[in-house]
């Protein structure tokens, strides 16, 4: 229960010190699999691959996600800024509305990366994680095989 705590503490930690998409991204990965690798020894090397799969989504991911930021942030920051400084409620609005007409289609470009990478985890993670369930199982109980006809 200890080395949970202590996992658990390192993430957060991990999580509120992390710059954009990618470290915070990543950080969830490295949290999967540091906690896989305590309470489940036995599987841990067959998540492995997996987890690098996590790491390259990533990267495709938040590539995009980040350049997204890169691009409409600073715009907007100061266009908030300028609001901000005349009072203008109504130029905030504004600001939405310019902050909107940028990270809108940027991020839908980003959409089709974001579902794609997510459905190729998924997949390798189902069978990893089905392929790693037979294993303990076979070393529990024995392999199993089906009973032979007479």
């Amino acid at each position: 229960m200890q080395a949970f705590t202590a996992v658990l503490a390192v993430a957060l930690l991990a999580y509120a010190t992390a710059s954009p998409c990618t470290d915070i991204c990543n950080g969830s990965c490295d949290l999967v699999q540091q906690s896989i690798s305590l309470m489940f020894p036995q599987v841990s090397d067959a998540v492995a691959p997996n987890i690098e799969i996590c790491r390259q989504s990533c990267t495709a991911v938040c590539t995009c996600t980040d350049g997204c930021g890169a691009q409409c942030n600073p715009p907007y920051d100061s266009c908030i800024a300028d609001a901000k400084a005349a009072y203008n409620p109504i130029a905030m609005f504004g600001c939405q509305v310019q902050y909107s007409l940028c990270a809108g289609p940027c991020n839908f470009q980003c959409s089709a990366t974001i579902i794609s990478g997510v459905v190729q985890q998924f997949q390798g993670l189902v069978s990893t994680v089905s392929q790693a369930v037979t294993g303990v199982v076979n070393q529990l109980m024995g392999p199993t095989t089906a009973p032979q006809e007479v």
